[in-house]
């Protein structure tokens, strides 16, 4: 007996006209999904002419970081977010996924600690990711 299966049709979100606050938004849900740590959400609109948004994430070991950014930039492209220029290879701490008005750094935890990149931009505006991962939940 030949057993029907059905592919389940995912209804994904077209973003590739979105403004950068909603593709940084749904990068920040990518990377949570994934179980990325310590995420923040910077706002560098006001001093950058290159980029608006810095998304910064760390993953729990050098596996776990290049499977975020290989997620990432899958699951991006799934929904029409364009990657421009990927920085990255294997075994480095910092890897970097460029998306035009979003930028993500993506640090092990000792390549966090040690360039503490966030330091960078302490008087950047801070976004909270909480609230958009509890849109997503329906809360």
């Amino acid at each position: 007996m030949k057993e029907n299966l059905e592919i389940k049709q995912e209804n994904l979100p077209d973003l590739s006209e979105a403004t950068s606050w909603e593709k940084a938004a749904e990068l920040c849900r990518l990377l949570d999904k994934k179980l990325a740590q310590d995420l923040v959400w910077i706002d560098v609109s006001a001093s950058s002419e290159l980029t608006d948004y810095y998304i910064v994430a760390t993953g729990r070991s050098s596996t776990h970081v290049l499977a975020l950014v290989g997620e990432l930039e899958f699951e991006a492209g799934r929904r029409g977010i364009q990657l421009l220029h990927p920085e990255h290879k294997d075994g480095s701490t910092w890897l970097l996924l460029d998306f035009g008005d979003v930028i993500v750094h993506i640090f092990s935890r000792e390549g966090r600690e040690f360039y503490r990149y966030e330091r960078l931009f302490d008087e950047a505006q801070r976004l909270d990711v909480s609230e958009v991962l509890r849109e997503e939940d329906g809360n």
